[in-house]
């Protein structure tokens, strides 16, 4: 029962960026999101993975490197949409 909580837990936090993801490509917006916070939250998930790998325990791992990629994913959105400029008209990829 307590690693169904886990993974329960761990699937709405490997999930929690995709809206925002989704709204940074779609609207190709990303003045209000701070690149600070995302890098310090790639940090976070970075240590929280590899300290559950270490521990043998993948109710932490798996959604820690899930949300470790969509975080690293939305970081680069916001970085292409920053630097380039990008339109809402234009393709972003």
């Amino acid at each position: 029962m307590i690693s169904l909580i886990g993974y329960a837990g761990g699937t709405i936090l490997g999930i929690q960026l995709i809206p925002q993801i989704h709204k940074v490509i779609k609207n190709k917006k990303a003045d209000d999101i701070s690149k600070t916070f995302i890098l310090l939250n790639f940090t976070g998930l970075s240590l929280m993975s590899i300290y559950g790998i270490l521990d043998s325990n993948p109710t932490i791992y798996i959604p820690t490197i899930v949300s470790c990629v969509n975080t690293a994913v939305l970081f680069a959105a916001v970085c292409w949409v920053q630097k380039y400029k990008v339109s809402p008209n234009e393709e972003l990829i």
